[in-house]
């Protein structure tokens, strides 16, 4: 059996299913559709046979699946030929507004099919609704440069959009032009403004794909990665046949740390895509990545061999550089192992893009056996760095034919990490972590990208390891938490910061005594509420000041949290929940909501980490349901101590909760 048939076959075993695709329901007047692939409402002056791959065309280009949108437009053109929107729809599958590709030249010509000049195609929209549509992409493939071009796409989107506010559609889109403002880099202005665009559309109709889509990319990062599990657990059920829509709910469970999740869902993203005779490479990686964060290097070892199968059967410039990436991530993650050939360099040859082939030079170079075999990494590492400043700048059509800054930096932080990480075990220890700790701090201001980490090994987990190698845990246990802080649960940084908290002869401090599961058992008030940031102590600013509270474990493995605030207003206990009040009733409601915060779940406790982990089955806030969360524990005099810490470009900012006992285990 060859590579590719058994993941083939694994895949098929793996039991995870996708949903029947639909029947159309297609009503012409309406411009209503459902094709597995999520539904909306958009009314067009197209000719009735031509609706049914209009809509399809439309609702693939909520889910960013561009060249089966494009198929479908096409074929909307060559049923009614002169049908607008047909031609404004294929217009917009060249623009691939968070990916950094564009093609204009396509684009134009595309619209210029419909007719030669704007002018002219505006007369051909059927409605003063479709002429704005059509007006919104002029801007966007008219003159001057592409970050004033993407701005003037969005006002026009933006005015479309409060003109015609039952348009779910332009809303939408206008909420992804916003995200696209920065280039695909990573805004959380931007991107915030773009999510309470899109939380507007989902309020009004909260199974549109487009909505459910860009709230997601508005919030997988770890700070908002909570906001978006609505989206997440929605978004793969409402548009089954997109494989690009089961992949998405994984950029929130990778930033929430849920490996199961985001197996699951990978897994049913690389199905549908390798049935449709699709590589599937970008969930591939993440499904990699995934497996590996939970020890299954088997089912991991099988999908990096699929990869290199295919580069051997028949290479592109896709799965090179994604063979690069998924080797990278076997030699991190595995430290080294022996076993899909992870070691051997992949051809980069006519590929300008370098971040993955970095990548890998950079792990084959931190997992070497010898400094000798590390510096034969590092000089590959440079050259293709070298090669990268000779690329011409500007957008392409194909990302891969192009280099970002954020990329060259990125490689030139990797080439100095590794070259830190050489001098370190060549003898000079302190000189090796200074220099791999300043490659570290000059790529912190890079945006947050969801994912994998782009270097494969963080670099601050590097740093962590070089540290606690030198004796110095106190240090090594910061690097190893602000690596969990961008990357949550990631199974290297757990271990090394049970490492470095763990007792030894060489640690700088004792560390308080690790907790016993049985010690956890039983009631615990809250004491305080104590952060510490990079200017002193701050407010916090989810509780009120002197809050007070109740923590209960139990043997079962069931546990609650209830913290309430200072001043909450009086209010009798009614007789029945009432459903609707005076505004002096719902803002006694907001009140009494502000002052309280509570959920149950069950717990865990990993006991060599001195970690806790709850997960939430029910919460005050419902986007908590199914989230866990892991926090440091430690018992110190007595009082049980959960510690979080969180880093800036500022610098870091700690909170700590401080549980007294109330009850033990007996009562």
């Amino acid at each position: 059996m060859t590579p590719t048939l058994a993941l083939l076959a694994m895949l098929a075993c793996s039991g995870a299913s996708v949903a029947a695709v639909p029947a159309h329901e297609h009503s012409p007047s309406l411009g209503s559709v459902s094709v597995g692939l999520g539904t909306t409402h958009f009314p067009n002056s197209g000719a009735p046979r031509a609706q049914a791959d209009f809509m399809r065309g439309l609702l693939l280009l909520h889910s960013f699946e561009y060249d089966a949108a494009r198929s479908a437009f096409l074929a909307a053109e060559r049923i009614d030929p002169e049908f607008a929107m047909a031609y404004w729809g294929e217009a917009l599958t060249y623009n691939q507004t968070l990916w950094g590709e564009q093609d204009q030249g396509a684009a134009r010509a595309a619209l210029a099919k419909l007719a030669a000049t704007k002018e002219l195609r505006a007369a051909k929209a059927g409605t003063p609704r479709e002429r704005a549509y059509l007006a919104s992409v002029e801007q966007l493939y008219g003159d001057g440069d592409k970050t004033q071009r993407d701005e003037n796409f969005s006002v026009a989107l933006g005015a479309l959009a409060r003109r015609y506010p039952d348009d779910l559609d332009a809303r939408a889109f206008y909420a992804l032009s916003i995200l696209g403002l920065t280039g695909g880099k990573r805004n959380h202005a931007n991107y915030m403004r773009a999510a309470a665009e899109a939380e507007a559309v989902y309020d009004l109709d909260n199974h549109h794909p487009g909505a459910l889509h860009y709230l997601i990319h508005a919030y997988d990062d770890p700070i908002h990665a909570p906001l978006g599990l609505r989206a997440a657990r929605l978004y793969g059920k409402i548009a089954p046949a997109a494989a690009h829509a089961q992949h998405m709910p994984s950029h929130i469970f990778f930033a929430l740390g849920l490996w199961d999740e985001a197996i699951e869902a990978n897994v049913v993203s690389l199905k549908i895509s390798r049935a449709q005779g699709d590589g599937g490479y970008h969930a591939l990686l993440w499904l990699t990545y995934a497996y590996l964060q939970e020890g299954k290097r088997q089912e991991a070892e099988a999908l990096v061999r699929s990869v290199a199968h295919d580069v051997a059967t028949e290479p592109t410039k896709e799965n090179r550089i994604r063979l690069a990436d998924a080797r990278a991530i076997w030699l991190v993650e595995t430290r080294g192992a022996e076993g899909p050939d992870a070691r051997s360099a992949v051809d980069s040859s006519g590929i300008a893009s370098i971040g993955y082939f970095a990548a890998q030079d950079f792990a084959r170079g931190i997992t070497a056996a010898n400094p000798a075999e590390a510096r034969l990494a590092l000089k590959q590492l440079r050259a293709h760095i070298e090669a990268a400043r000779n690329v011409p700048s500007g957008v392409r059509a194909d990302w891969k034919d192009n280099v970002r800054d954020e990329e060259l930096e990125q490689a030139a932080a990797m080439a100095s990490a590794l070259e830190g990480t050489i001098r370190f075990y060549e003898g000079d220890r302190t000189g090796g972590i200074t220099q791999v700790r300043e490659a570290s701090l000059a790529v912190d201001h890079v945006p947050f990208e969801y994912g994998p980490p782009w270097s494969a090994k963080p670099l601050d987990e590097l740093l962590g390891e070089l540290l606690l190698s030198d004796g110095r845990r106190q240090e090594a246990a910061a690097a190893f938490e602000k690596t969990l802080s961008v990357y949550p649960n990631r199974r290297l940084a757990r271990e090394g910061l049970a490492a470095a908290q763990s007792d030894g002869a060489a640690a700088e401090r004792t560390p308080p005594p690790h907790a016993a599961r049985q010690e956890l058992i039983g009631a615990w008030r809250l004491v305080s509420i104590q952060i510490e940031g990079p200017t002193g102590p701050m407010p916090d600013p989810f509780y009120n000041a002197d809050s007070t509270g109740l923590l209960i474990y139990d043997a079962s493995g069931w546990m609650s949290v209830q913290i309430v605030g200072q001043h909450r207003p009086a209010m009798d206990t009614p007789a029945s929940r009432p459903t609707h009040g005076t505004p002096q009733d719902a803002a006694l409601k907001a009140a009494l909501l502000d002052t309280y915060y509570a959920y149950f779940g069950t717990w865990d406790y990993d006991e060599a980490a001195a970690t806790v982990t709850h997960h939430i089955k029910s919460s005050l806030f419902p986007g908590e349901t199914d989230v866990s969360y892991s926090q440091t524990v430690t018992l110190e005099g007595g009082r049980l101590v959960f510690t979080t810490r969180r880093e800036a470009a500022g610098g870091s900012t700690v909170q700590k909760k401080v549980w007294q006992r109330i009850s033990g285990p007996n009562g």
